[in-house]
């Protein structure tokens, strides 16, 4: 349930953020609002850019850690970056939420 009745406010991390607009659209029905980015560093800087915008990241466990990569680079080493980015982001606010996304399965760890 959204806190205090306002969305969830979601920055997403996929390299296929382009092909999202059926799940974005899903969710913002469900008062679930997507702010995508296609790579580690675009998104991370977002994040930072907003601190107290986001609820949660989600993260695509093979991912672009910069707009250098084209499709097939993708690899784990985005997930191990977003992960030590996140906690040291998550040092200088209360609390935000980590989901992993694995094609098929989500994997939330709380970071705090």
């Amino acid at each position: 349930m959204p806190k205090h009745g306002r969305p969830i406010n979601v920055l997403f991390i996929d390299d296929e953020k382009d092909d999202m607009q059926d799940f974005m659209l899903a969710a913002n029905q469900a008062r679930v609002i997507i702010e995508p980015y296609s790579n580690i560093e675009e998104g991370f800087a977002a994040l930072e850019d907003k601190l107290y915008k986001f609820d949660a990241v989600i993260l695509d466990a093979q991912g672009f850690i910069d707009d250098s990569q084209t499709k097939g680079t993708e690899n784990f080493k985005s997930l191990l970056k977003g992960q030590k980015k996140l906690k040291e982001i998550s040092s200088k606010i209360i609390d935000i939420s980590l989901i992993v996304y694995i094609p098929g399965k989500l994997i939330k760890e709380a970071i705090g």
